[in-house]
Formats: C-alpha cells, sequence, structure tokens
C-alpha cells in the first residue's frame, strides 16, 4: 500500500482523460527509499458490445448493468444494424468483448466478418452444433481465413446448454468477465522507474 499526501493532481487528471479515451496509461508513482519511483499501469474498463433481438440480448444488458459494465445493446433491424451490412456507428477495441444473440444466424456473418477486423478481446455467439459448422463454412466462403474463424467463442458461457435469458446472461458475463481478468492478469501492473518518464503511456 503506498500513500501519497502530496498527490500530483495534473498527473491524475492526464490518467482519467487517457481512460476516458479507452487508452492504456502509466502514472509515475512517488519515490520509495532509495530506489525512486515505479509506473503503475491503468487499463479502461471493461466493456461490452452486445448484437441481437429478444430477450437474451435485454437480459444480457441488464446484467451487465447491475455488475457496473458498459454495455452497448444493438438490435437487428434499429437503426445501424441492417441484415447483410455491417454494423455502423460501432466500435471495438481491446477492452471490449463482443457477443452475438441471435437465434436467425443469417444476421451473424457481416457482423462477425466486422468484428474479426477490430481488436476485441473476446468475441463469442449463441449457437448449436449445427449453428456453428454452417457460420464457419459461410465465414469462410466470404473470405475469413482458420485463424480468424479460431478467434470466435461459441458455444458461449460459463453453463452449458442454458436456455433461460436470465441464466444465459449470467453464464455469458461470467466468461466474459473471467476472460477479461485472464488478460489483464498477465500485464504487469507496477513497472521500474527505468526508461519512464512522467506523462509515459503504457502499452
Amino acid at each position: 500500500m503506498l500513500v501519497d499526501p502530496f498527490p500530483n493532481r495534473a498527473e491524475i487528471e492526464r490518467v482519467c482523460a487517457e481512460l476516458d479515451a479507452r487508452r492504456s496509461a502509466a502514472m509515475l508513482l512517488p519515490a520509495a527509499g532509495t530506489f525512486g519511483a515505479t509506473a503503475r499501469a491503468f487499463d479502461p474498463a471493461l466493456r461490452l458490445l452486445a448484437f441481437g433481438k429478444g430477450p437474451e440480448l435485454s437480459a444480457l444488458a441488464r446484467v451487465a448493468e447491475a455488475a457496473g459494465i458498459e454495455v452497448e445493446a444493438r438490435v437487428a433491424g434499429a437503426p445501424g444494424l441492417a441484415l447483410g451490412r455491417s454494423p455502423s456507428g460501432c466500435v471495438a477495441d481491446k477492452f471490449t468483448a463482443v457477443v452475438l444473440l441471435f437465434h436467425d444466424h443469417e444476421w451473424e456473418e457481416q457482423i462477425l466478418l466486422w468484428a474479426l477486423t477490430t481488436s476485441a478481446f473476446y468475441i463469442g455467439s449463441i449457437g448449436g452444433s449445427l449453428a456453428r459448422q454452417m457460420r464457419r463454412k459461410r465465414l469462410s466462403d466470404l473470405g475469413a481465413g482458420p485463424a480468424e474463424i479460431a478467434r470466435i467463442r461459441s458455444p458461449i458461457g460459463t453453463i452449458p446448454s442454458a436456455r433461460d435469458p436470465m441464466t444465459l446472461a449470467v453464464s455469458i458475463l461470467a466468461e466474459v468477465v473471467d476472460a477479461d481478468q485472464e488478460r489483464r492478469r498477465q500485464r504487469p501492473l507496477v513497472y521500474p522507474r527505468y526508461g519512464l518518464r512522467a506523462g509515459a503511456t503504457a502499452a
């Protein structure tokens, strides 16, 4: 635990601005002992971008909001989400999970092709074994390579064959949060001061 009685407010505001802009940032900590300061890394919060229609999408949005997770729910047929077209006005960075909740799987193709062009750390879609097989073939026919298709998780959720919308929502969110935490655990939080300067941005 580090208690700083004289925090650098300008540095704190800079880091907060970087996080608000969905960018990682590093902030130098006060000197500790004779070895000088270290830098603390900060990442933007988990964000959920969900596509679908019906009670599953509504349930996932409610559960995510209750957990304090930023969520954007895009409903099939609403402005910006048309059948056979890439979604418009969507952004998915490396701290975003993209989830598709379509029983009518013809909605998936263009959304998944778009998602594969992003740095989203998680891309997942519901569907049984036949739906997954047909999805892989359609995406391959549309030019997606094996490595790209392998990024798509399906089935999704920690509870096998969850059918109730709320149970499915909790199951999916648990898997997404676990994947996010695993990604963050692989990244060090504190760095030696050497090679860093005030105002540095973490990779």
